[in-house]
């Protein structure tokens, strides 16, 4: 087994010492919002013992880890990833809808006539 190194969100809602306490290492003072593991472009996880070599690179060359169904459906890479989070206050909670339902939500609110500045509006563009 090979271990992974992920990808730190220093994001300006984030804690400054829960993920640093987490991984065991000590805090810089940057806010760790989100600690992200997976193959992800903004943000790919590397191997420990090859630091240059991606989780991405490193699926993309060999599928077969991947399983054929998923590689039939999504490509030669992983359809998810794995998100810590640590906020230093509340946050809103979000969800990510499929383009299909945001284009249906879109249609439906704006045959409802809700204005696009107002709050109870959820699909905006």
């Amino acid at each position: 087994m090979r271990g992974l190194t992920g990808t730190v969100q220093h994001f300006v809602w984030g804690d400054r010492t829960e993920i640093p306490r987490i991984l065991g290492i000590e805090p810089d003072g940057e806010p760790w919002a989100e600690y992200w593991l997976g193959a992800h472009a903004s943000g790919p996880s590397s191997f420990d013992d090859a630091p240059g070599e991606t989780l991405a690179s490193y699926l993309s060359a060999n599928p077969h880890l991947i399983g054929e169904r998923s590689v039939d459906q999504f490509g030669a890479k992983l359809p998810y990833m794995m998100k810590l989070l640590s906020a230093a206050g509340p946050l809103s909670l979000q969800v990510h809808t499929t383009r299909d339902q945001a284009v249906e939500g879109y249609a439906k609110e704006t045959l409802m006539e809700i204005p696009f500045d107002d709050p109870a509006r959820s699909y905006k563009d």
